[in-house]
């Protein structure tokens, strides 16, 4: 994307919710945060693959309505989008996940993955479709929960903060396993 290495950059990562207030809302909290960190982060925009042309048109509106010039990543792998992030902000999407993992593989400090939790519609929404909050990469701090609104500036500063890219950097390397024997240890389990 043309950003020098000094850069810092923020990624959200879209899911396709439009159709719940509560994401919206959730977007506004966010440029409402971007636009008052200091050093003004890049920001980059990664659509979820299920959004829709005029879903993507809506949510790059707001960010341009609000002054916040956003680069999109839509095409590539997410590996790529995430790759490029010093922070992967989405509201619980599985891309937090993906950069959990990423991190217990990289061998340096790659991304703080954070989870946009506070809006009640959308804390619902997460515990009727999977319940995030209760995921290990929450409780574990493989992944940076916000439940607050009034939070997101602080959390978003403190992310973009070496020592916390680190520390969930560390923490994927102590918590999650290594993924290889996964399908050998579901067969033993099924054949047990």
């Amino acid at each position: 994307i043309g950003a020098p290495d000094d850069e810092r950059i923020v990624g959200f990562f879209g899911q396709a919710l439009h159709r719940l207030p509560g994401y919206r809302r959730t977007v506004e909290h966010f440029i409402s945060a971007m636009s008052s960190l200091s050093g003004k982060p890049r920001l980059i925009l990664r659509p979820h693959p299920r959004e829709d042309t005029e879903q993507r048109r809506q949510t790059a509106a707001m960010f341009e309505t609000a002054g916040l010039d956003a680069v999109s990543f839509a095409d590539g792998p997410v590996e790529d989008a995430i790759a490029v992030s010093d922070v992967v902000v989405s509201l619980f999407s599985m891309c937090t996940f993906d950069t959990a993992y990423l991190n217990r593989f990289a061998t340096e400090p790659l991304a703080v993955p954070m989870s946009l939790l506070f809006d009640e519609e959308i804390a619902a929404y997460c515990r009727q479709h999977g319940n995030y909050f209760d995921f290990a990469h929450h409780t574990q701090g493989l992944v940076k929960p916000v439940y607050e609104a009034k939070d997101l500036p602080a959390a978003l500063e403190t992310a973009l903060q070496p020592r916390t890219r680190r520390d969930v950097w560390e923490r994927a390397h102590r918590y999650l396993p290594d993924p290889v024997r996964a399908p050998q240890r579901v067969l033993d389990h099924l054949a047990a």
